[in-house]
């Protein structure tokens, strides 16, 4: 189980204007895709309507924290890592933060010409490394 603990002032009314949005169970689960990549996009929403979900979707982190922060409903975030404006891992931190309760799923593709499967996993043990356990603080 995780939890986590909810600072006062404005971190906390996000948390509860979320809590309030998700007890709307009667609507499909809708998923934040985030993705720079519009052909990725354009793929991606008709697989995840056609598997049920409602979907909303953003170009760049900072679209998609603007997003959360207008109190819509997420059920889930399901983001690249790599993205201008805002970064994938810091827009995990700041779901994290302040939205506790939406699961974050990161998706990457990296070509290999751009670096080596250990190169990308020295990154992400270095990412985790820093904060090791980042689903509970």
């Amino acid at each position: 189980m995780l939890t986590s603990t909810v600072g006062l002032g404005s971190d906390k009314l996000e948390e509860e204007t979320f809590a309030r949005a998700s007890v709307q169970r009667n609507q499909p689960p809708r998923i934040l895709l985030v993705e720079d990549e519009q052909i990725i996009r354009d793929a991606l929403v008709p697989i995840l309507f056609r598997a049920g979900f409602d979907c909303r979707e953003c170009a760049d982190g900072r679209s998609a924290i603007d997003l959360l922060a207008d109190g819509m409903r997420i059920d889930l975030v399901l983001s690249n890592l790599l993205l201008p404006e805002v970064d994938g891992w810091t827009l995990f931190l700041h779901v994290r933060q302040r939205y506790p309760r939406i699961p974050f799923v990161f998706m990457t593709a990296v070509r290999a010409t751009n670096c080596s499967r250990d190169e990308l996993l020295a990154t992400v043990r270095a990412a985790f490394h820093h904060n090791p356990n980042p689903l509970l603080g």
